[in-house]
């Protein structure tokens, strides 16, 4: 055992990688195609050959799966559809959480029956052939198809006259079963050159017939003198590693812990002794403490006392303030009123003024016509007294008997 090489990390979850690192063991640069690649780590029979410096092509119409691939694989070309026998669009069934998505509809309905979640997408379907032409990739050594039930397909969209791998490594059972899957995959494979070389309990071994690599691969199963550790194992030692450091500097601060520890405890006993002698100091000054806080207790009586005679001046106050308020209130009233009776006594004045001037037209008209009057008067008297009144006094007498007997008549009449 002495100078034996360090182990190399199988990925596989069926050991698939130890039977390709016997076959490929000696290849330092390779070409794999991966058709349902899934986790670019987990399960993933690629990734030993990758770490070995080879490179390739990985199909997964799964999104997150795909641009995990494109973060851990950087030498490989990795394309985000399905394969089939024809390039078109097809519902693409994603049993989440799981390696069985799928494009087969019965396969997915026995998932959902089973009790998997399955979303549907719309997924680009394209050829295998299709996908190596664009890639550019002129040889293949390892093919390995895993597309739950659409294996057969695959396979028939290659150039087999172009593009023939060494070994291709197909499912052949129904998904999370034992038994095998009824297909014309060996019939086909054969007709294109291919021997089914070995069956694992999960996968057919096809190798091209004229490829001598293979001979002795599969005459026993995967054991210790591959010399190989599941990368379960290696993650498992490391996270002990990582658990035994961590514990290590857990340790190493445990003791600084400690001794932390015993610095706060001797702190601690100082700070009792330091309370214990503060507490018999106190004990001296309690009773005058206790005295001043009963005066303190008096006078907040007292405060609160003067407190209540406050409230209740200001209740009075504010009572106060609402009767002055409601006076100046009708002042205001009054002063209005007084205003418009001011105004109205200084329009009686006014027209008081106007009677008067009025009266004194009056009386001058009075004294007006009084004077003549008075002068009519006079000229009366003096007519009376003149010779013709006296002369044609009979006349106008004698008229007026006249006319007194004309009315008369007229009245009779």
């Amino acid at each position: 055992m002495t100078g034996r090489p360090e182990p190399f990390v199988s990925f596989s979850a069926n050991h698939e990688d130890v039977l390709l690192h016997r076959i490929f063991g000696g290849t330092a640069e390779g070409v794999f195609v991966d058709v349902g690649a899934a986790d670019p780590r987990m399960e993933n029979d690629c990734k030993a050959l990758y770490d070995r410096g080879w490179s390739g092509i990985n199909i997964e119409p799964n999104p997150s799966l795909l641009q995990r691939l494109l973060d851990e694989r950087p030498r490989d070309q990795s394309f985000g559809c399905a394969l089939s026998d024809s390039d078109g669009q097809q519902t693409y069934f994603e049993v989440q959480g799981t390696g069985l998505s799928t494009l087969d509809a019965v396969e997915a309905q026995r998932c959902r029956d089973n009790g998997w979640t399955v979303v549907e997408h719309m997924t680009a379907v394209r050829t295998l052939r299709v996908v190596l032409e664009e890639a550019g990739i002129v040889r293949v050594d390892f093919l390995k198809v895993d597309v739950e039930g659409w294996e057969e397909r695959v396979l028939r969209g290659n150039d087999w006259s172009r593009i023939r791998p060494s070994v291709v490594m197909v499912e052949a059972t129904l998904p999370e079963r034992p038994e095998r899957r009824e297909t014309g995959i060996e019939a086909f494979l054969a007709a294109q050159g291919y021997r089914r070389a070995h069956f694992d309990g999960l996968n057919d071994f096809y190798v091209r017939e004229d490829f001598r690599g293979a001979d002795n691969a599969f005459n026993l199963p995967p054991n210790v003198f591959d010399n190989y550790t599941s990368y379960r194992l290696r993650e498992l030692e490391e996270h002990a590693r990582l658990l035994a450091e961590s514990l290590e500097e857990a340790k190493r601060y445990s003791r600084s812990d400690h001794a932390a520890l015993q610095q706060k405890q001797r702190d601690l006993e100082d700070a009792q002794k330091l309370l214990f002698d503060e507490q018999e100091a106190n004990k001296t000054s309690r009773a005058d403490a206790e005295e001043q806080i009963a005066l303190l207790r008096h006078r907040l009586l007292d405060s609160e006392s003067d407190c209540e005679r406050l409230r209740n001046s200001v209740l009075l106050l504010e009572r106060r303030n609402a009767a002055f308020s409601e006076r100046i209130a009708a002042t205001h009233q009054e002063r209005e009123e007084l205003r418009l009776l001011q105004e109205h006594v200084e329009s009686l004045r006014r027209a008081n003024h106007a009677l008067e001037c009025r009266l004194a037209d009056i009386g001058m008209l009075a004294e007006h016509r009084r004077l003549q009057e008075a002068e009519l008067a006079n000229w009366i008297a003096a007519i009376r007294r003149s010779t013709s009144w006296r002369i044609s006094l009979p006349m106008r007498v004698g008229g007026r008997a006249v006319h007194r007997i004309v009315r008369r008549i007229a009245t009779r009449n």
